[in-house]
């Protein structure tokens, strides 16, 4: 799960354009949030964001990244809707 954790993460960072705004959006601190995307980096072996002190930028990978990131998380909430369809 922690992966999949990874990917919701990147996702809203990307969205947000933000670190803090991310992990208060998904109720972690910076710090966590900071680590997930070093997690995916370092196992993508990319860098999906250009980071400075004040910005914080995707790269062309994070892009690319960013479109499959999306479908992964569309086909978990979908599994997800479909088990709970079937036991309500």
């Amino acid at each position: 799960m922690s992966y999949l954790n990874n990917i919701r993460t990147f996702v809203r960072v990307y969205e947000l354009g933000n670190m803090s705004a991310a992990a208060r959006d998904q109720r972690i601190s910076a710090a966590v949030a900071s680590a997930r995307i070093a997690h995916l980096e370092e196992h993508l072996n990319i860098r999906l964001f250009q980071r400075t002190t004040r910005t914080l930028h995707p790269t062309e990978q994070g892009v690319l990244f960013y479109s499959g990131a999306c479908k992964i998380l569309e086909a978990v909430d979908e599994a997800e809707a479909d088990i709970t369809d079937v036991t309500s």
